[in-house]
C-alpha cells in the first residue's frame, strides 16, 4: 500500500484553525473518535448500491435529535464513489448551516481522495 500526505504542499494559509488527520488503520480511527467528544462530529460516507450511486451525512445535534442529509447523484455507469465522496463532504457543510454557534467541529470521512 502506497501513503500519500493530503497536504504535500503544507496547510492552505486562507485555511487557519483547520486541521486534517489520518488514522493508521481502521481500528485506530474508531479508537480516535473518543478524542472528539468536545466536538461536533458529523459523519460522512458513500458507495454504491443496486447501480446507483448515493452519498450522505449525519450528525448528532443533541438528546436524540440526528440531523442528516443525503443525495443520490444518479447510475453508477455516470457517477464514481469518489465523486459521491466529495458530495457526501458537501452535505457536512450543509449540516453546519442548521447548527448555530458551534465552536468546534470534526468532519469525518473514509476517503482520502476526498480529503
Amino acid at each position: 500500500m502506497e501513503r500519500i500526505d493530503p497536504t504535500p504542499l503544507g496547510p492552505h494559509p486562507d485555511l487557519k484553525g483547520v486541521t486534517f488527520h489520518i488514522a493508521e488503520s481502521r481500528e485506530m480511527a474508531i479508537e480516535e473518535t473518543a478524542k472528539y467528544k468536545d466536538s461536533f462530529c458529523i459523519f460522512t460516507d458513500s458507495s454504491g448500491f443496486k447501480n446507483g450511486i448515493g452519498a450522505a451525512a449525519v450528525a448528532k445535534e443533541s438528546g436524540d435529535k440526528w440531523i442528516a442529509q443525503q443525495h443520490h447523484p444518479g447510475p453508477i455507469t455516470e457517477h464514481t464513489v469518489y465523486e459521491s465522496e466529495v458530495v457526501g463532504a458537501t452535505l457536512a457543510l450543509d449540516i453546519l448551516w442548521e447548527v448555530p454557534q458551534l465552536k468546534r467541529v470534526t468532519i469525518l470521512l473514509d476517503n482520502q481522495a476526498a480529503i
